[in-house]
C-alpha cells in the first residue's frame, strides 16, 4: 500500500516585491513541494526562480504569505539548519582548504563562542570528512579551493550542505558556469543524494533537457507568476511551455 508523501515544503500567497517600489518580483498563490523529491525550476531569465528559492530559506523577506518547512513558519532572515542552498558561483570562502570550507556547513549546529569563532570538535571535522567521500572529494580534503575546477568546486559546496545535515537542498542555476560533462556530473550526484539519501532537492535550471533527465516534476514561472507544477514525463499543456518562453 502506497502512503501520500509528506510536503516539506509549502508555499502560500507568497508575494515579493522590490523594496520601495510596487513592482512585483513573485506572486504565488500555492505550490508544494514534497519530501524526497527532485523538482526542477524553469524559466526565463527574471522569471522570478533566484528570488523562489531565496524566499524558500527566508533569505529574502516576503510582501506578504508564508513559507512553511516541514510545517514550520519559515522566518525572514532565518538559517535553517534543514534547508541549505548551493549557488551557480560556488560560494566557497577562498585561501582556505577544501575542508575548511566544508566545515562551515557544522556552523548551523553550533552557537554562541563557538559559532562566533568557528571552533569544530572531532565529530564535526568526521561529518565533514564523510561529506567530502560522498561527492568523491576526499584526496582533495587539503587542497585550496583555488586549485580546483569548476565541478569539483561545486562538488564541495554539496558536500558543505551534506555537512550541515540538511534534509533539503536548494540549488540556484548549479551548472550554469559549467561544461555540459560537468553539469551532468553535478546534477547526477544531486539524483544520488536524493535517490540515495531521501534529500529533498529543487533546483533552477535553464537546460530543460536536464530537467527531463534528472527531475521528478518541474515547475514552470514567467514573470514571477505560477504557471505549471506537473511531474516530468506528463507534459503541460503545450500553451503552458509557450506562454514562459514567448
Amino acid at each position: 500500500m502506497m502512503h501520500p508523501a509528506n510536503t516539506v515544503l509549502d508555499v502560500r500567497d507568497l508575494q515579493v516585491r522590490y523594496p520601495g517600489t510596487r513592482q512585483v518580483v513573485l506572486d504565488i498563490a500555492r505550490l508544494t513541494i514534497d519530501e524526497a523529491s527532485f523538482t526542477g525550476i524553469v524559466g526565463p531569465s527574471g522569471a522570478g526562480k533566484s528570488t523562489l528559492l531565496r524566499s524558500l530559506n527566508g533569505l529574502v523577506k516576503p510582501t506578504r504569505g508564508q513559507v512553511r518547512v516541514n510545517g514550520r513558519l519559515v522566518p525572514p532572515g532565518a538559517l535553517l539548519q534543514q534547508v541549505s542552498m548551493v549557488f551557480q558561483g560556488f560560494n566557497l570562502m577562498p585561501r582556505l582548504s577544501v575542508l575548511s570550507n566544508v566545515l562551515v556547513g557544522r556552523l548551523s549546529h553550533k552557537w554562541g563562542v563557538a559559532k562566533f569563532a568557528g571552533r569544530f570538535d572531532v565529530h564535526d571535522r568526521e561529518v565533514a570528512l564523510k561529506s567530502l567521500s560522498q561527492v568523491g572529494m576526499l584526496r582533495y580534503a587539503y587542497r585550496d579551493v583555488r586549485d580546483l575546477s569548476g565541478g569539483q568546486k561545486q562538488r564541495v559546496a554539496i558536500a558543505r550542505c551534506l555537512a550541515q545535515e540538511a534534509s533539503i537542498i536548494l540549488a540556484d542555476e548549479p551548472v550554469a558556469s559549467l561544461d555540459p560533462l560537468n553539469a551532468r556530473n553535478v546534477m547526477g550526484l544531486l539524483r544520488n543524494l536524493n535517490r540515495e539519501h531521501g534529500i529533498t532537492v529543487v533546483v533552477n535550471l535553464h537546460q530543460t533537457e536536464l530537467v527531463e533527465s534528472y527531475c521528478d516534476s518541474v515547475v514552470g514561472l514567467r514573470a514571477g507568476e505560477l504557471i505549471f507544477h506537473a511531474p516530468v514525463g506528463v507534459d503541460p499543456e503545450p500553451a503552458a511551455w509557450k506562454q514562459i518562453y514567448a
